[in-house]
């Protein structure tokens, strides 16, 4: 960069030119760093959306009920809640009578 500005120097370009030459490298340089960063942020936001993806589509992911209907696994998850609720209350129930 440095060789550049030292070559424009001993031609005896104006200062002015000189003055424009630099701000036109500095913003070249700006751009440059401001398009990878994009192109990482862009590329962090889409391993980020199939991740999500992936999630979601597990979530919906259908078991074997043995009452016979496809569940999903969210609805697997909220009766195996209901029935440590049921058991933590039957447990209550029985410390309250001793």
């Amino acid at each position: 960069m440095e060789a550049s500005k030292d070559l424009l120097i001993q031609l005896k370009v104006n200062s002015h030119v000189l003055t424009a030459f630099k701000k036109m490298r500095k913003g070249a340089l700006m751009r440059l760093y401001v398009d990878a960063f994009a192109i990482i942020q862009l590329y962090e936001m889409e391993i980020a959306k199939q991740a999500r993806d992936i999630q979601s589509e597990q979530g919906k992911k259908a078991v074997a009920h043995k009452r016979g209907g496809p569940i999903t696994v969210a609805q697997a998850r909220k009766t195996m809640q209901s029935r440590e609720d049921d058991e933590i209350a039957k447990d209550n129930r029985i410390l309250v009578r001793l």
